[in-house]
């Protein structure tokens, strides 16, 4: 099997002795074109076939094709920053309405080995077998692969955390928010980065709805009315964190610098930009805080935790260039939805150094804190 190899170097200063492993990453992009001669898992001697298709943590998942053996997707899935070592892992399955999804079989590609084989950016249409839960070669699934280099990271022998990425673009009109806004595509743009360690460090420190809010005592308090807002808060994070065809970002980041890049270091158009964001168990979800599709929701809060009666932490954040090339990331509690602690805001810094490491230059302030308003005032 072919294999790409890490280098690995070794550098020692007397008793001090430690390793270093240059990794390279991958940029993927999966069109999945489609398949043939499928197991009929319906009494109609049909299926109803579709793809979940996974690189690591990361996961996508094609639309179902209704009554048919031979699907057509033309679906495009991209993934950043993967491993060498990382196998691109396709699974068919049946939709069923009622009971569990059949499986149809799997399918498997080893990124090294496209590295190995095929030029670097070129787009190259693979067919792979389908391999049933016996075994047995049932089908086959076209699919088009294109890999390009990503970024290089410096590994030691203390590790690293590697944090999985999503950026959604929306096509989210009126029709949700009421809103009639259509312009700047930019403004869709919902984010979601994986944090680890938040239940440790937050411990069981949850930040409750303000009960004192008007516009939160409209969304949780008692009430057959509080309970269709809630619907409607469920809606706009489903449709604006929805997985989708050409609409999607997908990959990892290694380092403070590699998350501030995500959205371009907090600037559009030349100008700082102010963020909306919330954080749970396993995730920081944020997006732009002017952005003119959410100028209808009742609280943009409320939609990044799904309609959540509590929340970890929220806030806004924005990042402040220093210079030479750094930046500051500056948060804020800032949420009239949830009214977090300013107690709580050290945790915030915590959090992003266990994540980041002491590189990670970020700075959580009251929102009430006149050095906050002067950072503001800065950015107009």
């Amino acid at each position: 099997q072919m294999c790409i190899r890490d280098r690995v170097s070794t550098q020692s200063t007397g008793a001090d002795s430690k390793t270093f492993m240059s990794v390279q990453r991958y940029n993927v992009t999966i069109v999945f074109h489609c398949a043939r001669n499928l197991l009929a898992a319906d009494i109609t001697g049909t299926s109803d076939p579709y793809v979940c298709a996974s690189i690591d943590s990361i996961t996508y998942k094609t639309a179902v094709k209704p009554r048919t053996l031979n699907p057509v997707w033309e679906e495009v899935w991209q993934v950043n920053n993967v491993a060498s070592d990382s196998s691109l892992m396709l699974e068919i399955w049946d939709e069923d309405f009622i009971g569990r999804h059949d499986y149809l079989g799997s399918a498997v590609c080893q990124i090294s080995q496209l590295v190995s084989m095929y030029p670097l950016g070129k787009s190259t249409r693979l067919t792979l077998d389908v391999i049933d839960k016996s075994s047995q070669k049932h089908g086959e699934i076209d699919i088009s692969i294109a890999v390009t280099t990503g970024v290089n990271i410096q590994i030691t022998n203390t590790g690293v955390n590697r944090h999985a990425y999503k950026i959604h673009t929306s096509t989210l009109t009126g029709l949700v928010t009421g809103s009639t806004a259509t312009n700047n595509a930019l403004g869709y743009l919902t984010y979601s980065l994986e944090m680890f360690h938040v239940s440790s460090v937050f411990r069981h420190r949850v930040q409750g709805w303000n009960q004192q809010y008007a516009k939160a005592q409209q969304i949780f308090g008692p009430g057959a009315q509080t309970s269709i807002v809630r619907a409607i808060l469920h809606v706009q994070h489903s449709s604006l964190y929805l997985d989708g065809l050409l609409s999607t970002s997908q990959g990892f980041v290694f380092s403070f610098e590699d998350f501030l890049g995500l959205f371009s270091f907090g600037q559009r158009d030349g100008k700082q930009q102010i963020y909306t964001y919330v954080l749970v168990d396993d995730a920081l979800r944020f997006s732009e805080t002017g952005a003119a599709v959410f100028k209808d929701f009742m609280s943009k809060h409320a939609m990044h935790a799904n309609g959540s009666k509590e929340v970890r932490y929220a806030g806004e954040f924005h990042v402040r260039p220093l210079g030479n090339g750094k930046h500051k990331l500056v948060f804020d509690n800032n949420s009239g939805t949830y009214s977090p602690s300013k107690d709580d805001l050290p945790l915030l810094v915590e959090l992003f150094k266990l994540n980041f490491g002491d590189n990670a230059d970020v700075e959580a302030l009251d929102f009430k804190d006149p050095k906050l308003a002067k950072y503001k005032e800065e950015m107009k």
